[in-house]
């Protein structure tokens, strides 16, 4: 199996938890912090791992994140500093609904897809500058694979507070993954 087989593998296992776990939610239960008032909500932690993703993808592709490019800025109306807030004010993050989340979810998967198939093997060797001020510089390869980590742990997580809110909406027993 070739890396850009691989990425949709994992991105399309860990979008049959996310999918399902976020689509039915109201604004309110995206906005919830079950754990108190300096916990992640569904609605932040949805949108950080695609916004991280969307950023570390860009990087690698060198164009600009779908995020700029699609201006999805004005659809998240206070997002511009939202990426790396302190605790006491994730819970002011506004997820708008499920639906605008997931339509960012979507882009950046599809972008995802398409940074991946223009990967050639040397490409994965190549040391990046960092992308955030307090970062280092690294290679694609750990670059993608602190991504698919990062991935995976908000996925539980957001399914892990889904369950918390309301049920296990997520559970592949109850839905397909397509």
């Amino acid at each position: 199996m070739d890396a850009p087989s691989f990425w949709t593998v994992v991105m399309k296992r860990s979008d049959g938890v996310l999918v399902p776990a976020v689509e039915e939610l109201s604004p309110e239960e995206l906005r919830a912090q079950p754990g108190g008032p300096e916990t992640n909500p569904i609605g932040w932690l949805t949108w950080h791992l695609d916004k991280v993703q969307d950023d570390y993808l860009s990087l690698i592709s060198g164009s600009p994140t779908v995020w700029e490019r699609d201006d999805w800025n004005s659809r998240f109306p206070n997002a511009e500093h939202a990426l790396h807030i302190e605790p006491k004010d994730v819970g002011d993050f506004d997820p708008v609904d499920a639906a605008t989340l997931l339509e960012y979810h979507v882009a950046v998967r599809k972008r995802g897809g398409e940074v991946m198939a223009d990967l050639v093997p040397d490409d994965f060797e190549k040391v990046l500058d960092p992308i955030y001020p307090t970062g280092k510089p690294m290679a694609v390869a750990d670059i993608l694979a602190m991504v698919v980590s990062d991935t995976v742990q908000h996925v539980g997580q957001v399914a892990y507070l889904r369950g918390m809110l309301r049920d296990q909406g997520w559970y592949s027993g109850r839905r397909p993954v397509s």
